[in-house]
Parts: C-alpha cells; sequence; structure tokens
C-alpha cells in the first residue's frame, strides 16, 4: 500500500507540473484541460458560426462540468495521509473520502478540481496543501500485453498509455494504431504516428473518457502470406513425393 502511495504521488506531481506547462500558449478550448474561462470565450468569439452540437457541448460543460460515473481522481493531501489515494466517481457526480461527507462534483470541470477540492477539504481542514489530477478511463486494445480498461491522467502521452497496458507485443504494429469513439473512428493511423513522433498527449488529442485506442496487429498479414505458401508448398511437395515414388 506505501509503494503505492508514492507511486501516486509521483503520478499527480508529474501530471500537475505537466498540466501547467500544456496551459501555455495552448487555448483549444475544446480539450479536456480547458479553463471556464476558455469555453465562455469560444462560446462567445465563435457566436453563430460554432457547430449546434458543438455549443451544446460546451454549454453542458459549463454547467454539469466534466466529470462523470466511473471517472478517477488522483488525490495527495498532505496534512492527511488517509486521503491520498485514487478516488472513484459515484452516482450522482460525487466522490466519497475517508471521515468526510461526499462532495459533489457537478459543475466541476478537470481544470478546476484541484482548486475546489482544496477549497472543500479546506472545510475540514486546517489550509490543506492539495494536488488532485482527473483520470480518462480509455480501453487499450488490440496487441498490447494487458489489454483492458485504465484510467490514466490528461497529460499522459500517448506512448506511455500504451506502455501502461504492456507495451506492444512481438506481433504488434505501431503504425496501425487507431482511436475509436462510440463505434466511429475518431483519430486514423496517420494522426495516430503523428502523435507518437511528437510526443503528444491525451488532452491535446482531444482523448475523452470511454475512447477506444487499439494497436494493430501485422500477425494477420503474416498468416496470409503462409497461408499462401501453404496452398502453394503443398501440391509441390505432394508432386516431389510421388516423383520418389514412382
Amino acid at each position: 500500500m506505501q509503494v503505492a502511495k508514492v507511486t501516486l504521488v509521483a503520478l499527480v506531481l508529474l501530471a500537475g507540473f505537466s498540466v501547467a506547462l500544456e496551459a501555455q500558449g495552448n487555448p483549444d478550448a475544446r480539450r479536456a484541460q480547458t479553463t471556464r474561462a476558455e469555453l465562455e470565450d469560444l462560446l462567445a468569439r465563435s457566436g453563430s458560426n460554432l457547430d449546434p452540437a458543438e455549443r451544446l457541448m460546451l454549454q453542458d460543460r459549463l454547467a454539469n462540468g466534466d466529470f462523470q460515473v466511473g471517472d478517477r481522481i488522483a488525490l495527495i493531501v498532505l496534512q492527511d495521509p488517509t486521503l491520498t489515494d485514487t478516488f472513484t466517481v459515484k452516482e450522482g457526480r460525487t466522490i466519497t473520502l475517508p471521515n468526510i461527507p461526499d462532495i459533489s462534483l457537478h459543475g466541476v470541470l478537470r481544470s478546476e478540481v484541484q482548486d475546489y477540492l482544496t477549497a472543500e477539504l479546506g472545510k475540514y481542514l486546517r489550509e490543506p496543501t492539495v494536488e488532485a489530477v482527473a483520470m480518462i478511463r480509455v480501453a487499450i486494445l488490440g496487441a498490447v500485453g494487458r489489454p483492458g480498461y485504465y484510467a490514466l491522467p490528461a497529460q499522459t502521452l500517448l506512448s506511455d498509455v500504451i506502455m501502461a497496458a504492456g507495451g506492444p507485443v512481438s506481433t504488434a504494429d505501431t503504425k496501425k494504431i487507431t482511436v475509436r469513439r462510440q463505434s466511429s473512428e475518431f483519430l486514423n493511423r496517420n494522426e495516430t504516428q503523428a502523435a507518437l513522433t511528437y510526443g503528444t498527449t491525451l488532452d491535446r488529442l482531444n482523448i475523452q473518457g470511454g475512447d477506444e485506442i487499439n494497436v494493430g496487429d501485422k500477425s494477420s498479414f503474416t498468416s496470409s502470406v503462409q497461408g499462401v505458401m501453404v496452398l502453394v508448398t503443398a501440391p509441390l511437395t505432394l508432386l516431389w513425393v510421388l516423383s520418389r515414388v514412382f
């Protein structure tokens, strides 16, 4: 348990540092870690030119926040080690912390979660020192060592996301990585290849909870070639055997 908490501390601190870096010079208000001011500015500047579906999405984020049931928050509270852990968002968009009443996250953006939880915990602790990082739950599937669902900070590099799932297996083709959202392709192979090359984070890729990152497998091509070779060599082998017999 102590090792896990040390790892959590390192993860949260690193992600917090990355958030500060990415916030500079990157005003894209559609990313996971955008601020309330950026969202409001996008709505005001875009006016009637904004796509209606995107307008509704931004308005929903401003009104209801980013957190959904099943999302996770990695938390460090220096004054109380029992609060240093990863907590899951429950029904009603709340989290349950040890010895503290449930805290509602309704209306809270990912970019606001640290300041918000600092204020909430300040009701029960004297001047708490809080580090909080919102995690994105994504599926990592295909040719990786441990496919499944993982909760990772939004500032995680796409390459590190794949390594978190055990890394590519021997038959993996890292040039065949795609991202799917609700059964549709969201990022194609060229886009993910560029993300790997330039060290792009989940946040910059606009990855959302529930997205599927699929690592392609080159074995399908190999199997096809092997199948063709069997079809070609089997008759030749039979001919050779018959020539030896007769």
